[in-house]
């Protein structure tokens, strides 16, 4: 579903916060980096913000960890030039390890400091005599609930119920209604996790992509599996400030054309004959492309997809890109009954489950986990560079999906 508004007007103060698990507050994310931050403010008790009480805005910087919202303000910068003189970027983290999502809801302590938190920057914007929004929200989250085994339909309503209640709740403490759209990441760590025998851990990976899609409140900015991992499951610090940079890239998409970012997803798959399969792609910068320079081919060599029959998954012997903007899977043998395709669905190598549902010896990331090699022509790329001297390269990777067939 894609719903347009008219571009964000400017704020002296335009507020964004991040909101979820461990990752939404850089855990595993040391050293900080240096990021270079312009016309960006924090809180005085620092970007991550759970439980504290500000009493002064003051210039950004990261400490002990790295954020993702460094490398967001830094990036969103770049991509939104502004014209009010006055105009400051707020970044804030109010993320709960470990937390599942009906426990970050309404009523609930990170919710209500995030709610106390803008009412206090709405009153200092007043008292200083400026203009003041929140301008959305980002949510990473999902990893306790592939652990717990949420299904994917009370998943995508608990994500929607976030949204939707922050909006309200913001809307009416600052006085400003405009939409306050959400961000999503997408999970690719449920190899992890085992889930349950009725909900398994890919539920949360497909809700987030599913709910995005449908809601138009919500946008799917990228899913995880291309970036950095510090221990299999938390990124690395330059992770986070290179997802950073994709969560800008999305916002910034939003905040100046007013359009629903859309990541590059499947759009469409048709059966052609009794062993080709092509799957329509959105594409945000074409044509497609299989890269591995970033994203280690699979053992297999399908570049991440996967193919199910009425019999169970069927083995492919080629894809290929055809006219930029599709993909042809071949199977190995005839199709039968109802087809399935997937992507990034399965993951290898989990080895044994503990008697707590996770797979401790399995790592998402990029050459580990479940991941696909699919992406777009977006060959733009930061300022910043990574640990080893490569400026972040900010191609769209295609999400984590399965989609029938017609």
């Amino acid at each position: 579903m894609t719903t347009s508004h008219p571009p964000v007007p400017e704020y002296d103060l335009e507020h964004f916060i991040a909101t979820g698990q461990s990752l939404a507050i850089g855990a595993q994310g040391a050293p900080a980096l240096a990021t270079p931050l312009q016309r960006t403010l924090m809180y005085d008790t620092g970007i991550r913000a759970l439980g504290k009480q500000p009493q002064a805005l003051v210039d950004a910087f990261e400490a002990e960890v790295e954020t993702c919202l460094s490398g967001f303000a830094h990036w969103l910068g770049r991509l939104r030039p502004v014209s009010r003189p006055a105009h400051r970027t707020i970044v804030s983290a109010v993320g709960v390890g470990g937390e599942e999502i009906a426990n970050l809801q309404r009523d609930t302590p990170p919710y209500r400091d995030i709610v106390e938190q803008v009412r206090w920057a709405r009153a200092e914007a007043q008292r200083r005599g400026l203009t003041y929004r929140v301008s959305a929200l980002a949510l990473m989250q999902g990893e306790a609930d592939a652990l717990l085994g949420t299904g994917l339909v009370g998943y995508r309503a608990q994500v929607a119920l976030l949204q939707r209640t922050l909006e309200a709740d913001l809307q009416a403490v600052t006085g400003v209604t405009r939409p306050i759209p959400m961000f999503l990441y997408q999970t690719a760590s449920h190899g992890r996790y085992a889930g349950t025998a009725l909900h398994p851990s890919v539920e949360i990976p497909l809700a987030h992509w599913q709910e995005a899609r449908d809601n138009p409140n919500l946008h799917l900015v990228a899913p995880m599996y291309p970036f950095p991992y510090a221990d299999g499951l938390h990124l690395t610090n330059h992770g986070y400030r290179w997802y950073g940079h994709y969560l800008a890239k999305s916002i910034a998409h939003w905040l100046t054309t007013g359009e629903k970012w859309r990541p590059l997803e499947p759009t469409r798959a048709r059966q052609r004959d009794s062993v080709r399969v092509g799957v329509d792609f959105h594409v945000p910068v074409p044509p497609l492309r299989f890269d591995t320079s970033l994203v280690r081919q699979l053992d297999d060599g399908m570049n991440g997809f996967e193919l199910y029959d009425q019999t169970g998954r069927v083995p492919i012997s080629h894809t290929r890109i055809v006219d930029g903007t599709q993909v042809e899977l071949v199977a190995a043998r005839a199709l039968s009954g109802a087809v399935t395709v997937g992507y990034g669905l399965t993951p290898v190598n989990q080895m044994n489950c503990d008697d707590t549902g996770r797979f401790l010896a399995w790592n998402a990331g990029p050459a580990s986990g479940v991941r696909g090699t699919l992406c777009d022509s977006d060959r733009s790329a930061s300022d910043l560079s990574d640990m080893h001297g490569n400026r972040y390269a900010l191609a769209n990777y295609c999400v984590i999906f399965r989609l029938p067939c017609d």
